[in-house]
This record gives structure tokens, C-alpha cells and sequence, in this order.
């Protein structure tokens, strides 16, 4: 039990409590919180980058074929003062902060975007899809910015879902017609001298 014998002393304990209560709450709310997302940059081209895509087609019911294909970055070119990486494949592209931008012979055309919301209409390799999904998942052990996009709302007949991440680019495109599936999934890949997942 406590007993305080003179008014005056109650007053300066009370006085101090408070005190030491309103320096302890101000040391609380000056305490930053993170709320925002981490940031990533883009996709990481570099000659000599190796992606190794796995190829699905066929129908459910009746068989589907499968086979992987390794397609690397074999040389770069500067292109209207813009560094540009040719792909095995053929394709010409480079890589933004924000985007990967692809060479189609006359001009440059937006190919995917990152600094998209859920719900935005994108153009993703010249199709009109919507973002389904951005996220933040680990891609061959590596935190990633992830976004899913489709058509699957708006589709008459064939289907469009794609993925795709910074650092790795794209992830999976996969176009279903009736029974009938695509598919390609970039199963692994050798950026530089490191090697991620399946190569």
C-alpha cells in the first residue's frame, strides 16, 4: 500500500508520471512505420543470359506435348541512342525501370509494364489484358515483383494469361482456345554467372 504524507509531494509524483508518459507516447509515433512496397529494378538483360522455356501444346482429353527450348541473349545493338539485346528467338528488346520495350523493326513498342494496379487495362505483348494480380513472391528464391494479367473476363473464345516478374521477365503465357492449351513457362535461367531453377 502507498501513502503519500504532504499534498505537495502527490502533486510533483503525479506531475513526473505523466511527464515520463507523455516523453514515452512521443517516442512511440516517431518511430517510422515501412508501408510501401520494396522497390525493384527491371528486368536484367545482359549478352550471354541464357532463359530455358518449357513448350506445352495439345488437348484435354487427347495428349499434350511437351519440350523445353534454351534461348539466350546473343548479342546488343544501340538503337536510336537506346541499348537493345537480340534474343535467339529473334526478338530485339531492352529493358526500363519501369518496362520492357521491344524493337519491331520501325519504332519502339511498350512490351510489358511494371507501375501498373490491379484493374488496369495494359498492352502485354500487343494483346488488351487486365491486370489480375500484383504481388510481391518469390521467384526462383528471390523476392520479385510478380503481375498476372488476362482477358478472362472479357474473352469471346480464346483465353490470355500471362506472368511476369522484374529480374526474370516473363514467367508464363498461356492461350486456351475450347479443350486446346499453350503454354510456355520459363523454367530457369543463368543471368550473368549465376544460375536460378531449372537450366
Amino acid at each position: 500500500m502507498f501513502f503519500m504524507t504532504t499534498c505537495g509531494s502527490y502533486v510533483k509524483t503525479r506531475t513526473i508520471v505523466l511527464l515520463f508518459a507523455a516523453i514515452c507516447s512521443s517516442c512511440k509515433q516517431s518511430v517510422p512505420v515501412a508501408t510501401e512496397l520494396p522497390t525493384f529494378s527491371g528486368v536484367s538483360f545482359s549478352v550471354g543470359n541464357q532463359y530455358n522455356i518449357q513448350h506445352m501444346q495439345g488437348s484435354i482429353p487427347g495428349g499434350v506435348a511437351d519440350w523445353y527450348q534454351i534461348t539466350t541473349i546473343v548479342s546488343d545493338t544501340i538503337i536510336g541512342q537506346e541499348r537493345f539485346y537480340l534474343f535467339s528467338s529473334g526478338e530485339l528488346l531492352r529493358s526500363a525501370v519501369d518496362s520492357v520495350v521491344r524493337w519491331d523493326g520501325a519504332s519502339q513498342v511498350c512490351w510489358y509494364r511494371f507501375n501498373v494496379e490491379s484493374g488496369h487495362m495494359v498492352l502485354f505483348q500487343n494483346y488488351q489484358l487486365t491486370v489480375s494480380s500484383v504481388s510481391v513472391d518469390s521467384v526462383f528464391g528471390e523476392q520479385q515483383k510478380v503481375i498476372e494479367v488476362s482477358n478472362s473476363a472479357t474473352a469471346v473464345d480464346t483465353v490470355l494469361f500471362a506472368k511476369y516478374s522484374t529480374k526474370f521477365g516473363v514467367l508464363l503465357v498461356q492461350k486456351t482456345l475450347s479443350s486446346k492449351i499453350w503454354r510456355t513457362s520459363l523454367t530457369g535461367a543463368k543471368l550473368d554467372t549465376t544460375s536460378y531453377g531449372f537450366m
